[in-house]
């Protein structure tokens, strides 16, 4: 370990990523399931399944996660200092409330045509 982290603090993160990554596989398949389901009982036709996998952010939300996540855990660890971690998530903070003031916007301009 070249940036002399403390044994027993790189076993706990080890294990909390661990855990994390475990939670975050069975989220991703209950949400695949629903979907799943969801398609099944409907008579969905192809244009109809492109514009709700368009309007959920799921693959947005899935990246913007694991971005928390790896980012949290490489500051515990101490790989990347605080100013690197808070740049990153302010970075994304930033993102998520941008993306939903253009999407407001996007969404009043459909509703009006």
């Amino acid at each position: 370990m070249a940036n002399s982290t403390d044994p027993e603090l790189y076993r706990f993160v080890l294990e909390l990523a661990f855990y994390l990554l475990i939670a975050f596989g069975v989220l991703v398949i209950a949400v695949a399931a629903v979907y799943v389901a969801m398609f099944m009982k409907g008579n969905f036709s192809g244009q109809s399944i492109a514009r709700i996998l368009q309007q959920t952010d799921g693959p947005k939300l899935v990246t913007i996660v694991l971005i928390i996540l790896s980012s949290s855990l490489l500051g515990m660890l101490g790989i990347i200092k605080g100013e690197a971690v808070i740049a990153l998530l302010s970075g994304i903070a930033g993102y998520v409330l941008g993306n939903q003031h253009g999407r407001r916007e996007t969404e009043d301009k459909t509703r009006s045509d």
